[in-house]
Order: structure tokens, then sequence, then C-alpha cells
């Protein structure tokens, strides 16, 4: 502009070069103003922007945990102001809830805690009718139940089950459950276990619903099962290292005995074949006649010597002797006892014969076994006699 006032007042200066000064001024001025409407323009539309999408920090919370899937949304622990943020863990991840699903549960009343994991807890309760555990997030460790009398009912999301004596229900973890009484009484065994290593194969049993196994045992095996779980909620309740040690051998023993029924029902055999195989193992003392063992299951001997030929692929008798023939490996290997006396607690009569079909089953004779035994773990205490 003063320029365009200097060429006014400058009487050298053309009409035409004034013109053409103020005609520029006034296209940069223009060009100016045009490029400050245009910012002003932007940043008011950043502004109205920044400001649509802004939102209290409550419900931006909200959002969040909306956008989070089902499945981790139970599992997160969200910190609020001034509060500090649960640790991971700390409760077991409820299948298909959310956030505020597992906070409910927490506060409901009808839902039973479950004992801290890591430990090993057991017991035998007797409950009457208004007896409920309900535990719609499972727990962190196992839980297995043995009925001995009444009957007691399961729930779960794909199954259900009533339990009566001979019963066993093993559930992992995480699993949801709901049990209580089904009739007036219900007396059940249970404990909660952490497995050790090596019992992966044992708990490796077949599923009536997800996480819920469920099985039944009746005659010697229910026995055993019964007396693995008497010894299991006693020493558990004693203190000391050793009776711990012994629950978890009791315990071993109960998953042991479930794992090989469980085997027994995939093969799928015959009951009285099962009945004869157990009769077998538990004899050992003496020969047993196919005559006595029909006997025993109702049938005739030769139709359980063609059952039994047709399911386990040999004949009885050759089952018999292999089984006391293994069982006087063992004691050959683990005891001091002679050779005379092993043979005698496994039937045979003469020690020269007991020879003659232990070097026919291992390819060696009872000494020449017991000498590689011992090469391999070390000496008993004393020296047995030999009488081979």
């Amino acid at each position: 502009m003063r320029v365009v006032a200097m060429f006014m007042h400058d009487p050298a200066v053309s009409v035409a070069a004034l013109r053409h000064a103020t005609c520029c001024y006034n296209a940069r001025r223009n060009h100016a103003a045009a490029r400050c409407r245009a910012d002003g323009r932007l940043r008011a539309g950043r502004a109205k922007n920044d400001q649509q999408h802004t939102m209290p920090a409550h419900a931006e919370r909200r959002v969040v945990a909306q956008r989070v899937p089902a499945s981790r949304a139970a599992a997160m622990r969200v910190a609020q102001p001034g509060q500090p943020a649960r640790p991971p863990g700390s409760r077991p991840a409820c299948p298909g809830g959310a956030m505020r699903t597992a906070t409910a549960l927490m506060h409901d009343p009808a839902v039973t805690e479950a004992p801290p994991p890591g430990t090993l807890i057991a017991g035998r309760y007797a409950r009457a009718a208004d007896y409920r555990v309900r535990r719609p997030c499972g727990t962190h460790d196992w839980l297995i139940t043995v009925t001995h009398a009444g009957a007691g009912r399961y729930r779960h999301a794909a199954a259900a089950c009533e339990c009566h004596a001979g019963d066993v229900v093993v559930l992992a973890p995480g699993t949801p459950h709901d049990y209580a009484t089904a009739d007036d009484r219900w007396e059940f065994s249970w404990a909660h276990f952490t497995p050790r290593p090596g019992w992966s194969a044992w708990l490796s049993l077949p599923a009536t619903a997800p996480g819920l196994h469920h099985q039944h045992s009746s005659g010697s095996a229910w026995q055993r099962i019964e007396g693995a779980s008497a010894r299991l909620v006693h020493d558990s309740q004693r203190g000391g290292v050793l009776h711990e040690e012994l629950a978890l051998n009791a315990l071993e023993e109960l998953l042991i005995l479930l794992s090989r029924h469980a085997a027994q029902a995939d093969r799928q055999l015959d009951p009285r074949v099962a009945a004869t195989l157990e009769r077998l193992s538990t004899s050992l003392a003496g020969p047993l006649s196919v005559a006595a063992l029909a006997s025993a299951v109702a049938t005739s001997p030769s139709r359980l010597a063609h059952l039994f030929r047709a399911q386990i692929g040999e004949p009885i008798t050759r089952t018999h002797l292999k089984l006391r023939l293994r069982h006087a490996a063992r004691l050959l290997e683990l005891t001091p006892r002679s050779v005379d006396e092993i043979a005698g607690e496994v039937g045979f009569a003469s020690a020269f014969y007991f020879t003659r079909q232990f070097r026919a089953w291992y390819g060696q004779s009872p000494t020449a076994y017991r000498r590689a035994a011992r090469q391999r773990t070390g000496p008993p205490a004393h020296q047995p006699a030999s009488a081979d």
C-alpha cells in the first residue's frame, strides 16, 4: 500500500503503471485472504472432529469392555481409578461369560467357593436332601467323587447324570458343575487335587460330557476302588509328609483303577470274560479249572473257553500261567525269598517244574533271572538260597 501511495504522488509515474501496481496488490491480498479462510476452516473441522470423538473415561472403558471377546472378557481384570488390578488367575474364567457375569457370580450366594488349588483335600460326606454345590466357573484343580450309598445328581451344560453306589465322577479344571443330593441321602467321598506329572495317562479318561467322566464299577473292582478312596480320605486328614505321600499313593491307585476299567470298557469285553480275568489275576496261588470258572459266571465250560479265546486271544490256562509266572518274576526281583518259596506262592508244588516252566517262558532259569535283575537294581538285604 505504501508503494501504491508513493506511485500516486510521483509525477513521473503514468496512470497505466499506477493501475498495474494496484491490480498486483489486490491480487496478492485476495490470495492471502483465501489461504487464511482455508486454514481457518481446516482448524475448525479438526476441532469439531476431536470434540465428536472425545468421551468421558467411564464411557471409554465401557466401549472397550464391549469390544473384548466374551472368552477374554471374563479373564480380564480392569482396574478402576484408585483401585489396583486384580491379579490374573485369581478366579477361573467363566466359559461364555463377560466381566459383569463373573462379578455377579462372585457375589451370588448360591455359588459354592472352591478350595485353594495346589493342595490335596479329601473327605467323606453323608448329606441330606438339601445339599447342593454350584460352581458355574468350575475350579482350578481336579475333583473326584466316589458314591458309597444313596444317590446324587450332576448337572452339566451338555449332560446330566445320577450317581449311585459304585459310581465315580471325575471333573477336569474349569468344568462348570452343579451337583446335589438326588434322594433323601447321599454318602460320598471327594478329593480336590493337582495331579503329579506322571498322572496324565491315568487322567486321559473318556468324557461323558466335556470335562466330566462318569464310571460305574462293581464286584472286586469296586471293592478296590472303595478301599483306595477310604485310604485317601484317612491319610489326607492326618498331618505329616509321610501321610500326605500315602494319600497321594491311594489317589494314584484310584486313578489307575479307573483307567484300567475304562480301557476294558473300550475293549467291550463280555462281562463273563471280564469276571474270569479278574478272578485269574486274584487267584495266583494255585491252578483253577475251567469248569469252576464257568460255574462262577453261570455258563458252560465250552462256551466260556470259546468267548475267552475269541476276546483275549489265548486259552484260559495259558493266561493264568502267564499271570502266575509274571508274579513270580516280580518276587525274584524284589524279595530275598528262595526259589522254593516263590514256587509254592504261585501255586507250583515242585520247584523243579516251576523252574522248567519259568525257563520256557523267560528263556533263563529263576536264578539267572534274579542275578540279571540284581545287576540292574542292586542286591537285596541278604542272599537267598537257590533250588535250581
